[in-house]
């Protein structure tokens, strides 16, 4: 090699040297913090990759809620339990239904609740609770065609890939503000799928959830009836689910009547997602075609997020009040059944 070009090479090995050196000083002076995306991307099969709005940021003004993880579905305790779905909010967002208002009770309109109401702040991203095939999105959904003014809102449907006994299950979220997946999209369970909102018929931000199944197949969600979620989403760690078979002296479902929970075990101070003051009050299954029990427990009474331990529940009938002391099992159902003749009976499911 030549002087000439020898000089050369070595001017531009310096050159790129000190360019480096200047730009590690510059990066050390002043670094990026790293930001994670939230909500985080979601997981995409299908032809649509779809954000959330840039910019969302939990409230900092908003105390996180501690609950203990859920346990990881699908949870079958036994051969008859079916707790295929998971969380609808990200950790931190308390997601306990609502309890004076829970599924099938009758609303001021004088219809009957085929969901449960799960309040959280406004723009709170609504997780899919299973995976599976968006079918539905937009204004509508009540009616099984696009309308302004639904009761419902801005919803979302999933029919899901998990199926049992051969039914075909749906989930529905409405009343959003926001909804950030297109129909015919596929998402995995835990993508947000839209924003929590108040539109449609909605008193307060909050998402109805509904779990909805075909015992024909596939079939648009409208029209479709109704099961209990708090019979489908697993449990949070340690807690359990209470559910009963309600029933007058002609061993029939005894409609929307009120029942009252007190824990026993544990202090109220502690566990405040309720809002408890003494005891919880909430209410049997009204009657109402689509309305459906378990296949297996038949029941016209169930509440999920029970820490475990032993309560006291009562109930007036026929101006006679029975109580009993029944105990939740962390992450198993706890059965009872009620007749007049012989009070509460707990058994095994």
């Amino acid at each position: 090699m030549n002087r000439p070009r020898r000089a050369l090479l070595l001017a531009w090995v310096l050159a790129l040297g000190v360019a480096g050196l200047w730009g590690m000083a510059g990066h050390a002076a002043s670094p990026e913090p790293r930001r994670e995306p939230w909500p985080p991307p979601p997981v995409e099969r299908g032809a649509w990759v779809v954000q959330p709005p840039e910019g969302y940021e939990p409230n900092p003004d908003e105390p996180p809620v501690w609950l203990p993880p859920a346990y990881p579905n699908p949870w079958a305790p036994s051969s008859h339990d079916h707790f295929l779905f998971g969380r609808i909010y990200p950790p931190g967002i308390e997601d306990i239904p609502l309890p004076s208002y829970r599924f099938a009770a009758r609303n001021d309109r004088g219809g009957i609740h085929g969901g449960i109401d799960i309040p959280a702040p406004e723009g709170t991203p609504v997780l899919a609770i299973g995976s599976g095939r968006v079918v539905w999105t937009g204004e509508g959904l009540l009616a099984g065609h696009p309308r302004a003014g639904d009761p419902y809102g801005l919803a979302v449907a999933i029919r899901h890939d998990l199926g049992w006994q051969g039914w075909t299950l749906y989930t529905i979220y409405a009343h959003m503000s926001a909804i950030w997946v297109k129909s015919g999209q596929w998402v995995a369970q835990g993508t947000p799928i839209g924003a929590v909102g108040e539109t449609g018929h909605a008193d307060g931000p909050h998402v109805h959830l509904e779990i909805r199944y075909s015992d024909q197949g596939p079939r648009p969600p409208a029209g479709l009836p109704f099961l209990n979620p708090e019979l489908w989403i697993a449990p949070p760690m340690g807690w359990g689910v209470l559910v009963g078979q309600v029933l007058n002296d002609r061993d029939l479902p005894i409609d929307y009547h009120p029942l009252t929970l007190e824990p026993l075990d544990w202090s109220r101070d502690i566990y405040p997602l309720w809002q408890w003051r003494h005891k919880l009050e909430t209410h049997t299954y009204a009657r109402k075609p689509g309305i459906t029990p378990d296949p297996y427990y038949q029941e016209n009474f169930a509440i999920n997020n029970l820490p475990a331990g032993r309560y006291k529940i009562t109930m007036t009938w026929n101006e006679k009040t029975y109580e009993a002391v029944l105990r939740v099992w962390p992450g198993r159902v706890t059965f009872f059944k009620f007749t007049p003749q012989d009070g509460f009976v707990v058994q095994e499911p």
